[in-house]
C-alpha cells in the first residue's frame, strides 16, 4: 500500500535526547534515528511517506495532507494521522461562546472530523485516526456521520501505559497550554477554562491529565530516551496494535524491533 503518516512530534519516531540535536531534527527529519510507525510500515513492505513535523497542529495535518494528495500523480491508499492537542487550533473566542468545556471539546472534534472526511472522500482515500498528544474524540456511528474516517487507536498514550486503546476518560491535551499558542489566545483560554460552566469537569480533566503525564513519565522503556515522546518500542506496541485489527498490513516478515 501507499501510506501517507502525518502528525505532530508524536507521529515523527524516536526523539534524540541532546537538545541541540533535537531542536535541529524538528526541520531536519533524516535526523531522527528510528521513524517510528512510518519505518515499521515501511519494513512490513508498504510505501511510506512521513509528513509528521513537530511542535505541528491538527490544522497542519489537515492542510498538508491535502496539499501532498493535490500535488502527487500516485494514488494513496491510506493516511495515518497523529491527532495532537485541540488549542493551538481554536480561536477560543469563536468557539467559547455559551458553551461548556465539553461542548467546546465536542464543537472543535466535530468540526476536525468533518475536514478529514471531506478530505477522505475528495480524494477516495482511507483515513484512519491514531490518539497521539491527544486522544481521538469518539461518536457511536462516526464512519457513518463521516465516511472516509476511523478510529484505529483512539489513545496511543493509554496503549502505553495499559495496553489498551480506549481510555476511561479521553484526554485531548497533557495541559491547556501548548507552545504554539500565541499569548491573546492562550489568555483567553485560561479566562474561558476558569469561568466555564463545567468547571468541576475541567478539574477533572485537569488532574486525570497530570497523572497521565506521570505515569507516562515512568515508562523509561517505553518513552526513552526524551521522556516526551515514545520510542521505538513505543512505536511497535502501536503497530503491533495496528496490524492485530488489520492483518493486511503484513506483508513482508515481521519488522524489525
Amino acid at each position: 500500500m501507499n501510506i501517507i503518516v502525518i502528525g505532530d512530534s508524536w507521529g515523527v519516531g524516536e526523539w534524540p535526547a541532546d537538545d541541540e540535536i533535537r531542536t535541529k531534527a524538528i526541520i531536519d527529519y533524516e535526523l531522527i534515528e528510528h521513524k517510528g510507525l512510518a519505518q515499521y510500515l515501511e519494513e512490513a513492505g508498504h510505501t511510506v511517506i512521513n509528513l509528521s513535523k513537530g511542535a505541528e497542529t491538527n490544522d497542519y495535518s489537515l492542510w498538508q495532507t491535502e496539499l501532498y494528495l493535490q500535488r502527487i500523480s500516485k494514488n494513496i491508499d491510506v493516511v495515518y494521522v497523529f491527532q495532537t492537542r485541540f488549542h493551538a487550533d481554536i480561536d477560543v473566542n469563536e468557539y467559547a461562546i455559551n458553551t461548556t468545556f465539553r461542548d467546546l471539546l465536542s464543537r472543535y472534534n466535530t468540526e476536525f472530523l468533518l475536514n478529514l472526511s471531506t478530505i477522505a472522500v475528495r480524494y477516495g482515500v482511507k483515513i484512519k485516526l491514531i490518539g497521539g498528544n491527544s486522544d481521538v474524540y469518539t461518536y457511536p456511528n462516526l464512519e457513518i456521520d463521516f465516511p472516509g474516517v476511523s478510529v484505529v487507536c483512539q489513545s496511543f498514550q493509554n496503549l502505553l501505559i495499559h495496553q489498551n486503546s480506549e481510555p476511561d476518560f479521553p484526554l485531548f491535551s497533557g495541559d491547556l497550554q501548548t507552545p504554539n499558542m500565541n499569548r491573546k489566545n492562550s489568555d483567553e483560554l485560561d479566562k474561558f477554562v476558569l469561568s466555564c460552566k463545567d468547571f468541576d469537569y475541567v478539574l477533572e480533566y485537569i488532574d486525570r491529565a497530570a497523572n497521565r503525564n506521570i505515569e507516562l513519565g515512568k515508562l523509561r522503556e517505553l518513552m526513552w530516551p526524551d521522556g516526551w515522546h515514545p520510542n521505538r518500542a513505543g512505536h511497535k506496541l502501536l503497530f503491533d496494535h495496528l496490524t492485530k485489527n488489520d492483518k493486511s498490513l503484513i506483508i513482508n516478515n515481521t519488522p524489525k524491533d
